[in-house]
C-alpha cells in the first residue's frame, strides 16, 4: 500500500488539527475533508486547483458543526487558471454551517458572492469577517445587518462602491451595530459605507 491510498490519507487527516489544507497536494482533494469531524479553525488554500462545485460539495463544510473559524484563499495565479464562473460555483458549493464565527476569503477571482453570503439567517453569527484582495467583487453582503460583527477588514477590491449597498427600512435600524474595528483599504471607487442614507451606524466603533 503506498502513502497515497485513500486509507492512509485518512488515518493521517484524522490525527491532524487541520489548520490549513491544500487540495490536490500529496494527492489530497476536498473529498477527503466530507467525513471528518473537525473543529476550530481550517484554511483550506489553493482554490484554484478546484474546478467545479461537485469536488467543492464533497468538502461538506456546511456538516462540519464544530468549525468555528474559515478560511478560504485562491493563489496569486487563479485569474489565470480559472474561469470567473467556476470560482463562484465552488465558493457557492463550500456553504459552512449557520454557527460560523470567523469568516475571511482570500484571492476569490468571482465577480458575485454567493448566496449563502447574502443570507443573514447563515451568517448573522459571524464576529470578525476579512475579504481579501478579491478585486473583481463589485458587491459584498449586507455586512452592516450582522449583529455580532465586532471586526471587518476589507482590501483590495477595485469595483465596490459601498461596504453594504442593503436597504435599511424603518426609523429604528442601525448597521454595524457591534462593530468595534474597520479597516478598508485599496478600494479606489469607494464612495461611502452604506449606500442608504440617514442610517444611525458604528455606535460601537473606537
Amino acid at each position: 500500500m503506498n502513502d497515497s491510498s485513500p486509507s492512509i490519507k485518512y488515518r493521517l487527516l484524522s490525527t491532524l488539527s487541520l489548520e490549513e489544507f491544500c487540495p490536490f497536494e500529496a494527492s489530497f482533494g476536498l473529498a477527503e475533508l466530507h467525513n471528518l469531524q473537525l473543529g476550530g479553525k481550517l484554511h483550506i488554500k489553493c482554490l484554484e486547483n478546484v474546478l467545479n462545485e461537485r469536488d467543492a460539495r464533497e468538502a461538506n463544510l456546511i456538516g462540519k458543526k464544530e468549525l468555528s473559524h474559515l478560511y478560504l484563499s485562491w493563489g496569486i495565479d487563479a485569474d489565470s487558471q480559472v474561469s470567473v464562473t467556476s470560482s463562484e460555483k465552488v465558493l457557492e458549493a463550500l456553504e459552512p454551517h449557520k454557527g460560523l464565527k470567523y469568516f475571511g476569503m482570500e484571492g476569490y477571482n468571482g465577480v458575485n458572492i454567493p448566496n449563502w453570503m447574502r443570507n443573514t439567517s447563515i451568517v448573522k453569527g459571524l464576529v470578525d469577517v476579512i475579504l481579501y484582495n478579491c478585486r473583481n467583487c463589485d458587491r459584498l453582503p449586507a455586512l452592516g445587518k450582522l449583529p455580532c460583527l465586532t471586526t471587518l477588514y476589507v482590501s483590495g477590491m477595485r469595483d465596490v462602491k459601498y461596504i453594504d449597498d442593503d436597504l435599511y427600512e424603518g426609523a429604528t435600524k442601525k448597521a454595524f451595530p457591534s462593530l468595534k474595528k474597520m479597516t478598508l483599504c485599496d478600494l479606489p471607487k469607494l464612495e461611502r459605507v452604506l449606500k442608504a442614507e440617514g442610517v444611525e451606524m458604528l455606535s460601537q466603533l473606537t
